[in-house]
């Protein structure tokens, strides 16, 4: 807790008093009810939470006055199994991390462009990988560890056309190209 101004009804914390705003820290809302429960936001949101945690323990100007009993403490101050099991996302976001740092290193993401005029645009060059010796490499819709959406990867073709369900085929695209068009230029940008 910092100098108690900012916790009156006038400050702009007044929110956080005498209750658990867990789930402000990690979407950034302010302005809604104060919630304590986080079990729906991403792992990296929830990482977020820690961030902070952090940032009030080394800061300064802050100082530890006591804990809200609820989800994350009982009565007695003692750590909820829920909030053990949330200490756990900074250690899974290191490992996501690696995870995508590893598959990134087998098969790096594509160069991308976008404008209006000329759409967008994926493509790759064989020199992308430069710790073995690779074949064609063509852009392909993949999921990469820790995201929730595909994004395009550069993979080897003979690799590429084995397996089309986890290397996903850019629509409209020939599957030997090495570059293609994702997204049409938009009509009214087309001189």
């Amino acid at each position: 807790m910092s100098s108690g101004e900012f916790y009156t009804k006038q400050g702009g914390y007044h929110f956080f008093t005498a209750r658990d705003g867990t789930r402000s820290f990690a979407s950034g809302d302010f302005e809604g009810k104060a919630s304590d429960d986080i079990s729906d936001l991403t792992l990296r949101e929830k990482g977020s939470v820690w961030g902070w945690l952090k940032f009030y323990q080394d800061h300064n100007e802050y100082f530890f006055v006591g804990l809200v009993s609820g989800r994350y403490f009982d009565e007695q101050g003692r750590p909820t199994q829920v909030y053990l099991e949330q200490k756990k996302a900074p250690e899974m976001i290191e490992q996501e991390d690696a995870e995508t740092k590893a598959f990134e290193a087998i098969y790096p993401p594509c160069n991308s462009r976008w404008s209006k005029s000329e759409g967008g645009q994926v493509w790759c060059v064989d020199d992308m990988v430069t710790n073995r010796q690779v074949n064609r490499l063509v852009p392909r819709y993949t999921y990469v560890p820790g995201h929730k959406k595909e994004r395009c990867s550069c993979i080897e073709y003979d690799e590429a056309v084995k397996d089309k369900k986890k290397f996903k085929p850019i629509e409209e695209c020939n599957e030997k190209s090495q570059r293609c068009v994702t997204k049409k230029p938009r009509p009214d940008a087309v001189t």
